[in-house]
C-alpha cells in the first residue's frame, strides 16, 4: 500500500496512505459487496502494527469518515469501478494519516502473528471480530486460504461451518485418526483425508 511518513510536526508517529491504494486493496478482496470489502480492509489495517487502545480509537474515527465518503462516492458512480475512478481521480490521490503503532525494538525480532500468544492474537483481532459478523469472517478466511494455495483447508472450513453437526463429526474423526495412524498426521493432513473420504462416499450414494 502506497504510503509515506508525514512531514508535519509530530508526523514521525504517523504514516500517510493514499485513498487509491486503499481502494485497490479493497477491490482485490473476493467479498460479496463494496461495504464488506471496505470493512475488511479498514479492519485489516488495524492489524498492521501493535496499536494502543487510543490509536485504535483514533483510526476508527478516521475510518468512520473515510468509509462514509467512499460509500457515497461509490453510489454516485452507480457502483461502477471505471466511473468511480474517473470521477474521483483527484480525491483518490489524496492521503490520510494513520498511526505507526509501536516500533520494533532494536535487537529484538518482532514476532509474526502466528508466533504470538493466544492473548495477543485475541487482542489484535478484537476490532475485526467486533466490527464484522461471522459469515463475513468465514468467507474472508476461505478466500485467503484458497488464494494462498491451501485449497483443502478452505474446503474443510467451508464444510465445518456449513452444518453444525459436521464440526463434531470432524472432531471425532480426527481423534480416531490419531489413534489409528502410527505416524501422527497434522490437523490439516488428517482433515484433508476426511474431505476426500466424504467426497468419495457422497459420489457412491
Amino acid at each position: 500500500m502506497d504510503s509515506e511518513n508525514s512531514g508535519l510536526p509530530g508526523g514521525s508517529n504517523t504514516t500517510l496512505v493514499t485513498r487509491k491504494s486503499l481502494f485497490d486493496r479493497m477491490q482485490q478482496q473476493d467479498l460479496p459487496n463494496f461495504n464488506e470489502k471496505l470493512e475488511y480492509v479498514a479492519n485489516d489495517l488495524l492489524l498492521c502494527n501493535d496499536y494502543s487502545d487510543e490509536e485504535i480509537e483514533e483510526m476508527k474515527h478516521t475510518f468512520s469518515y473515510l468509509k462514509s465518503e467512499f460509500k457515497q462516492r461509490w453510489i454516485r458512480a452507480h457502483k461502477k469501478e471505471d466511473v468511480f475512478l474517473k470521477n474521483n481521480d483527484k480525491w483518490l490521490q489524496e492521503r490520510f494519516s494513520i498511526p505507526k503503532g509501536k516500533q520494533q525494538r532494536s535487537g529484538r525480532p518482532q514476532k509474526t502473528f502466528s508466533e504470538s500468544s493466544e492473548r495477543t492474537k485475541r487482542r489484535k483481532t478484537k476490532s475485526i471480530r467486533s466490527a464484522m459478523n461471522t459469515d463475513v469472517l468465514v468467507q474472508a478466511a476461505q478466500t485467503l486460504l484458497q488464494t494462498s494455495g491451501q485449497r483443502d483447508a478452505s474446503t474443510v472450513l467451508k464444510d465445518l461451518t456449513k452444518c453444525p453437526k459436521r464440526a463434531e463429526k470432524y472432531k471425532k474423526a480426527f481423534r480416531k485418526s490419531l489413534q489409528d495412524n502410527e505416524q501422527q498426521l497434522t490437523p490439516l493432513q488428517a482433515l484433508s483425508l476426511f474431505v476426500e473420504a466424504d467426497l468419495q462416499s457422497g459420489s457412491m450414494k
